[in-house]
């Protein structure tokens, strides 16, 4: 719509503004923490708010924001930035292969199971329990898309690795996501599919 552009557009103007440098000629990278949580923070709001303005046709934007705030902040060792970061590769992967089953179109497919598979690898194995949590879903999300797609052997690999994975995670909460994964897979081992998830 007409008005989801004009305040899309701002949105973007603004977004590259603070992507560069500060007024000081401070990169990102130069901020103290608090600086840096404060302005992944607001990054990650802005591209909600894109995405919460754009109209199907331009969910594209939306994704593209998600990008830009990785661009931004990857690489920064604080553990709320490298939330934010696995959050925007999370939606970012969400938003394109939402674009996938709508369209029925497979294209940008690898993409979105991509930003999935970033997520698992970076954010698998740490100590935080909240980045596992952002694993457990980014596995969960490849595995539906896999599976939406017909992709069942892909699809079951997913659910495997996460309750592979997290199965036994200190953490409840992760536990718990480990579990639905689990409740999922069995849907795929029926005698329709066969153990391994092939039809």
């Amino acid at each position: 719509s007409c008005r989801g552009r004009q305040r899309i557009g701002p949105a973007i103007s603004t977004r590259g503004a603070l992507m560069t440098q500060s007024d000081d000629g401070l990169s990102f990278d130069e901020f103290d923490p608090p600086t840096r949580q404060a302005i992944a923070r607001a990054l990650l709001k802005m591209a909600g708010q894109i995405e919460g303005a754009a109209t199907p046709s331009e969910a594209g934007l939306a994704a593209i924001a998600y990008a830009h705030v990785v661009e931004v902040c990857e690489g920064d060792l604080d553990p709320s930035v490298r939330a934010t970061v696995a959050t925007s590769r999370l939606e970012r992967g969400i938003i394109i292969g939402f674009g996938c089953s709508v369209s029925g179109n497979m294209q940008d497919l690898p993409e979105a199971i991509a930003c999935f598979e970033q997520v698992i690898r970076e954010c698998g194995q740490d100590p935080d329990p909240e980045l596992r949590g952002l694993a457990v879903e980014a596995g969960i999300r490849a595995a539906s898309i896999c599976m939406t797609f017909g992709q069942l052997s892909a699809g079951m690999s997913f659910y495997n690795r996460v309750v592979a994975t997290f199965g036994n995670d200190p953490d409840p909460r992760v536990r718990e996501s480990a579990d639905f994964a689990a409740r999922e897979r069995t849907k795929y081992q029926s005698p329709k599919h066969g153990p391994g998830g092939r039809s």
